[in-house]
């Protein structure tokens, strides 16, 4: 760079150097200088008055009005503010009008800015589906628009107010303690930034909407990376679950004429628990407990959507829940939902136990149905989910894959049951798929059983009662099995239901009923005598039928029949340690529901019997 193009620079250098400095002083000046001019508006209040006026395009006035410099720049206090002259003021009450001196001057900021405190607002949704906000100091007026006001006044700020959220489908309204909200009018479009706590202890949720102020149409967004659900649960209580936990929520709706069209949703809690707000479960000294659904992390991807009529549809592509551990994965993805005149439910895959747990913390189920929900805990999956209809008809079907749930108060438990079921308002089927069941019954079986197990299962109305039905129903064990048919007729009148029976019982070694004796409904010396006394043989021609009213077992005055009977072949039966064992038996065994008899021949110490005849009358 040559001398004299080097002398030019630092020359045009320090005239702006300077310059700008003489700027910032003349500015500070004209700041000072303000500053102390800013008292006088207190005995000059029609001149503030006029330049207001000027500004908005309408009349204002105020009872009082006082001013002060901010980091800002000159901010007013108005008492008694109103806008706008006879049937078009608008009463603005307490307010402070902040001059922007500074950010004002920049593109896209308002160089004024109302501010208001303390106000009680409602957020109320009709029943056509449209929301309205109310309890600003801007309400619209015939022949008025405050929009106009609002956008020459720059932007309105609303500080530390309450908020109020009403629907017809809320059974009573939603309170927040806090909500900072700001408006801005630009043009054709309405921009508003929003910050509500539930708590003010805690983060707060944010939302910024941008709306065209012909029709309410446009844009919003709502959320918070810091959510702490333990204060929101109160908001909560229309719904009788309480929350805890902390996490991310983002929410993207779109919005039509003031209705809520479309909802985007993303969210991740980590932890997450979920509990019922009234206690439901009996516990000890039969106290009422409310037992927690805990995860260790909870995410979901979702959208709803709605229509003009009010239908509504929602898809989940994305729903984990991990339990505590991180190691299992609950998972519902792909779970899609609607509603309305017509209802429909589809789902590549439900995982039962997120499904049972939230039904167990629904008021809305019955408290005995909560409690087995909880106790048996139900696990496996639905697969292939399919359910639509209307009220008062609908149908569903199901794959089945898995499903158990555990032995609880005396009721058994079964596990790993397989199958199709389409079931209907009046009734259903439940094609099982051949596989290995176990079934439990700790109070009155010694162990589990393990079998294979085929058939078709089956439950319709009739008149007020439901019947269940099982046909060519096959259960196999290792060294037991049987075939039957059934139908079991409930009246609905809270009896003992009609059982119809027919089945056929495979060859077994006698040995092999021990796993059926029933405890606490046989005496225990029984049990143990017929421990000891079946050594060998088998069971073969094995059939029982069964048809009657339950309410008349065992049928004494024959109002029902009961048969069962089957074939002993070489048996060997150990009466008493002071007699010798009754060998090569070749009995047949009848039962009647009252008692039983046994015929046929036996050999003792190398002794033919000729004829072996016996009995019990009566149980």
């Amino acid at each position: 760079m040559t001398s004299p193009l080097r002398r030019r620079f630092r020359h045009a250098r320090r005239v702006l150097g300077y310059g700008f400095l003489v700027l910032l002083i003349l500015l500070a000046t004209g700041v000072g200088a303000l500053n102390q001019l800013l008292p006088l508006v207190e005995r000059h209040p029609d001149k503030v008055a006029g330049w207001l006026s000027d500004r908005l395009g309408e009349p204002v006035a105020f009872e009082s009005a006082r001013g002060e410099w901010t980091r800002k720049g000159p901010r007013f206090t108005f008492g008694g503010l109103r806008i706008g002259e006879g049937d078009r003021q608008l009463e603005v009450g307490h307010a402070e009008l902040l001059v922007a001196v500074y950010s004002g001057l920049l593109p896209g900021e308002p160089l004024t800015a109302l501010k208001v405190r303390d106000l009680s607002l409602v957020l109320e949704q009709g029943q056509d589906r449209r929301w309205r906000l109310a309890g600003l100091p801007f309400e619209p007026k015939p022949g008025v628009d405050p929009l106009d006001t609002l956008e020459a006044l720059g932007e309105l700020q609303v500080e530390r107010a309450r908020l109020q959220v009403r629907s017809p489908v809320l059974r009573a309204p939603l309170s927040m303690a806090r909500v900072d909200l700001r408006l801005r009018v630009d043009g054709e479009t309405v921009v508003a930034g929003l910050r509500a706590w539930a708590d003010p202890a805690s983060p707060p949720l944010s939302a910024v909407a941008d709306l065209h102020r012909d029709d309410w149409s446009g844009e919003l967004w709502a959320g918070g990376d810091r959510l702490v659900l333990q204060a929101w649960s109160a908001l909560m209580a229309d719904t009788g679950l309480v929350l805890a936990g902390q996490g991310k929520l983002d929410l993207w709706a779109r919005i039509d004429n003031r209705r809520v069209m479309d909802v985007r949703s993303r969210a991740e809690f980590s932890p997450l628990a979920v509990g019922a707000r009234q206690p439901w479960l009996p516990g000890q000294e039969g106290r009422l407990a409310s037992p927690p659904v805990a995860y260790e992390r909870a995410s979901l991807l979702a959208r709803w959507q709605a229509d003009e009529d009010g239908a509504w549809q929602m898809h989940a592509p994305g729903l984990q829940l991990h339990e505590p551990g991180g190691h299992v994965v609950r998972r519902l993805d792909g779970l899609w939902l609607a509603g309305g005149d017509q209802y429909a439910l589809w789902a590549p895959r439900l995982d039962l136990v997120p499904v049972r747990q939230w039904a167990s913390l629904s008021g809305r189920v019955p408290d005995g149905l909560r409690q087995w929900l909880h106790r048996a805990a139900p696990e496996g999956e639905l697969r292939q989910v399919r359910a639509q209809g209307r009220e008062g008809a609908w149908r569903a079907s199901a794959e089945l894959a898995g499903i158990g749930w555990q032995p609880n108060g005396g009721r058994p438990g079964l596990q790993a049951l397989s199958g199709h079921v389409a079931l209907d308002q009046a009734g259903g089927v439940l094609q099982l798929t051949p596989g290995t069941a176990s079934f439990q019954w700790p109070e009155r079986f010694r162990e589990p059983l393990e079998f294979q197990l085929a058939g078709t299962l089956g439950w319709w109305r009739e008149g007020e009662g439901w019947t269940l039905g099982a046909s060519r129903l096959s259960v196999r064990g290792p060294d037991y099995g049987t075939r039957l048919r059934a139908e079991l007729a409930f009246q609905g009148d809270g009896s003992r239901p009609r059982l119809d029976l027919a089945a056929v019982v495979d060859t077994a070694p006698v040995t092999a009923a021990g796993k059926f004796w029933v405890l606490e409904k046989m005496p225990d010396k029984t049990i143990e005598w017929l421990d000891k006394a079946l050594l060998e043989g088998e069971v073969r021609e094995g059939r029982i039928s069964l048809a009657g009213d339950l309410d008349h077992w065992p049928f004494r005055e024959g109002e029902g029949r009961f048969d069962a009977r089957a074939h002993v072949a070489g048996a060997r039966v150990h009466f008493s340690d002071e007699w010798p064992d009754a060998e090569a038996m070749e009995v047949a065994v009848a039962f009647d529901g009252i008692g039983m008899t046994l015929d046929g021949q036996a050999a003792i110490a190398d002794n033919p019997v000729d004829r072996l005849v016996g009995g019990i009358p009566d149980f």
